[in-house]
């Protein structure tokens, strides 16, 4: 198997992985970054082309810059009942680069804003939530009398381009058209989206 421009991967950037026999869709078949320490790290598929070439992330940036192994565990494309899974793996240059996170969008699935009752989701790049590190989110709005509302939110999962959240019951009482300010911090960066309640 082979992996990125040179056997380089950089941060949560996609990158190929290219070979023969590179099986990662039934159960049990993977592809993970293994550390110097032995710890390992998933990958998040972005496209699986083929058997031979598949592309995919770091699911977090959490690695160090340094030597990995990028491990490929697979049945081949062996179907019988007797298969047994056989391990690739690969040495290739890890480089953490930390990328600055965007917001593209806050909206709930199918609408243009958040939609009262129903689950949303934050949509942009380089997102990873952690509590442990500190990130947190706060949302704003301002009422029809000008009072000021804050609301701390936790999110209900995170990958590197979205972070989702249940549905708010803060939010069955807002108007709607009312605009909502959010606040990310992650990972020491600063960030903010806006979007607005929106009727079912």
């Amino acid at each position: 198997i082979a992996s990125g421009a040179l056997g380089i991967i950089i941060g949560t950037r996609s990158f190929r992985v290219t070979g023969r026999n590179v099986y990662v869709s039934r159960e049990g078949e993977y592809l993970k970054l293994q550390d110097g320490k032995g710890r390992m790290y998933d990958l998040v598929y972005d496209k699986v082309e083929s058997p031979s070439r598949v592309e995919c992330h770091l699911a977090e940036n959490l690695l160090e810059s340094g030597t990995c192994k990028l491990i490929l565990c697979t049945y081949a494309g062996d179907e019988s009942e007797d298969a047994k899974l056989s391990i690739t793996d690969r040495v290739v240059s890890f480089v953490k680069f930390e990328e600055a996170p965007t917001i593209d969008r806050i909206v709930s699935e199918g609408a243009d804003g958040i939609v009262k009752g129903e689950a949303f989701a934050a949509i942009g790049s380089h997102l990873s939530f952690r509590r442990s590190a500190g990130d947190s989110v706060k949302v704003k709005w301002t009422d029809e009398g000008g009072e000021e509302h804050t609301l701390d939110l936790e999110p209900t999962a995170t990958d590197s381009s979205r972070i989702s959240f249940d549905a708010v019951e803060a939010f069955e009482d807002i108007p709607d058209d009312t605009e909502l300010t959010f606040e990310f911090e992650l990972s020491g960066e600063t960030v903010e989206g806006e979007t607005r309640i929106v009727g079912a």
